[in-house]
């Protein structure tokens, strides 16, 4: 029996050598014995370690992002040992040499499991640094996994991004503004006014993370002002879309006019800081300012006169030379009941009524009551408000008249003498170069109204006009088809200024029935000039004569009756 036992346990040790031999290889046994029959097996452990994952993270817990000189860890999980039995997990190490680390840095299993970014890790590093000169970029790592038998392997193709830029916020409103809660427009404020600080910071690398803004020259002490992300995006006063909003912040009672500077300093997720301060906001303490007013008649722009019923609208030109006038109303209730704050636009501007500009207009045609009365000195006013969101008072605008009567008669006229020009005549009691006839009304004068498609003009301004002396046929003096005067606009001679005819009494030319003489050249036009008032007077002014008289009649200049018709 002892023989037999003997020989068996040979035979096993035979087995085993044989087996070692004939692989080549180390391999783990488990022998199985069972009864009856005496025999047993043997499982062998030939795979290797596998990982199914792996990462790095910034010290500050941003996983797959790290900068040049930054703290960071890698992880890896690796799964378990498959032998049969298992020999176990020898080692793990990793390759960091793109980050200027060790090619066999060991992990360990102390600390974990951890879990980063929701994935379980069941090895890792201890804290370790990015080399001083690692460019920016995505870099690669691997896991190098040893058992216990001696089976090894490499997994690799994990990345990890190397971000050693700062974030950044464009320049101007586009990147960064203060705009106020409400009203005005961005980049203005007033004294104790709420507000915003919007901004868009960006990081193409490991992402932005913080952003704060110093703003102690608006709000003492507010140097570090937090942004956010939360709520947004938003879109501003200008147009503008924001990622990022301050909570509100309020600007001191005490600020003073002018601009003033704030920064941004932004983060990102590793770290990196950066700090831009070309962000102006500006202070306006002063309300907006009414430069002139007038409200003048829809068709014909003479100004300050209404009549019932009659269609208007509002000219304002208004100024604000800290932040510019961002709205304005008109209360124009004498004129029209109720019209109290009728919106004023720029949009079509700037508008011309008798030669002055105005760069706001009432947004909609007016229409005047129709139980307007007669009278002078009617009032209206303007309210503005300026870019920062400060409010004017009331502004007076220019008093208009109402007036419910046409005019009723003419009043007369004058003729004058002007200077003798060498050449040109200056005969006493004739029409000649710088003479001047003066129509005189008793009611103001729309010198729209003058001309087909006139704008009308300012009192004091020249029209360039065309005087025509015209031959009706009479031979002898004080006769019945005396010589006339017409008047037709120089931009369109075909177009006759509605002045009527003066008949002068006198024969002066005879050239022809129909025949004329014309007063007005490029170089010295006549001239056409209104001045306001009751009565109001326009006066034209001869210019030179296109062509000498001929045949000028006997006793030229004695004296003769004209009559304005």
């Amino acid at each position: 029996m002892r023989r037999i036992r003997r020989a068996l346990l040979t035979a096993v040790a035979t087995v085993l050598v044989f087996a070692l031999s004939a692989t080549g290889a180390v391999a783990a046994f488990n022998a199985i014995t069972s009864n009856p029959g005496n025999s047993f097996g043997m499982a062998p452990d030939f795979a290797r370690p596998v990982a199914d994952r792996a990462t790095i993270t910034h010290s500050n817990g941003k996983e797959g992002h790290v900068k040049a000189g930054a703290t960071y860890v890698a992880y890896g999980n690796v799964q378990a040992d498959e032998g049969n039995p298992p020999s176990g997990i020898a080692s793990v190490n990793t390759d960091l040499s793109t980050l200027g680390g060790s090619s066999a840095t060991p992990l360990t299993t102390s600390t974990c499991p951890c879990t980063i970014g929701g994935q379980t890790y069941n090895y890792k590093t201890a804290t370790l640094t990015v080399g001083a000169g690692i460019a920016e970029g995505s870099k690669t790592f691997s896991l190098t996994l040893t058992d216990n038998a001696a089976n090894s392997g490499i997994d690799g193709g994990y990345t990890v991004n190397v971000d050693n830029t700062a974030p950044a916020v464009a320049a101007g409103a586009a990147g960064a503004v203060i705009q106020k809660s409400s009203g005005g427009k961005a980049g203005f404020l007033k004294a104790s006014a709420p507000y915003y600080v919007y901004a868009n910071p960006t990081d193409a690398g490991s992402g932005v993370s913080t952003v704060t803004a110093n703003v102690a020259s608006v709000t003492t002490g507010a140097t570090a002002v937090a942004l956010t992300t939360a709520g947004g995006p938003w879109t501003g006063i200008d147009g503008n879309t924001y990622t990022h909003r301050s909570a509100q912040q309020t600007a001191n009672a005490g600020l003073t006019t002018g601009a003033k500077t704030f920064t941004l300093t932004g983060t990102d997720a590793v770290t990196n800081t950066a700090t831009t301060s070309d962000y102006i906001v500006t202070a306006d303490l002063a309300a907006p300012t009414l430069t002139r007013s007038v409200l003048a008649k829809t068709t014909g722009y003479s100004g300050s006169y209404l009549k019932p019923s009659g269609t208007y609208h509002v000219y304002a030109e208004l100024a604000d030379a800290s932040s510019g006038v961002f709205s304005a109303t008109a209360n124009v209730a004498n004129a029209t009941t109720g019209q109290t704050a009728v919106t004023m636009t720029t949009t079509g501007g700037p508008w011309t009524v008798e030669g002055q500009t105005y760069a706001w207009r009432s947004q909609s045609q007016l229409t005047a009551n129709a139980g307007l009365t007669n009278g002078t000195g009617k009032t209206w006013s303007v309210t503005a408000t300026d870019s920062a969101d400060v409010v004017s008072g009331a502004l007076a605008g220019t008093t208009f008249t109402g007036d419910n009567a046409a005019p009723t008669t003419v009043n007369t006229f004058t003729a004058t003498n002007g200077t003798a020009v060498s050449g040109e005549g200056g005969v006493a009691r004739r029409p000649d170069r710088n003479d001047k006839i003066n129509f005189i009304v008793n009611d103001p004068i729309d010198t729209a109204s003058l001309i087909n498609g006139f704008g009308g003009m300012a009192d004091g301004t020249a029209r360039n006009v065309l005087v025509q002396l015209n031959d009706n046929g009479a031979t002898t003096d004080n006769g019945a088809q005396t010589d006339s005067i017409t008047i037709f606009d120089a931009a369109t001679p075909t177009e006759q200024v509605r002045l009527g005819t003066l008949k002068l009494g006198r024969n002066f030319i005879d050239s022809g029935v129909g025949t004329s003489k014309v007063f007005g050249t490029g170089a010295a036009p006549s001239t056409m000039v209104r001045t306001s008032g009751t009565p109001t007077q326009v006066q034209i002014t001869l210019g030179a004569i296109t062509t000498n008289y001929t045949n000028v009649l006997t006793g030229a200049n004695a004296n003769h009756t004209m009559a304005w018709t």
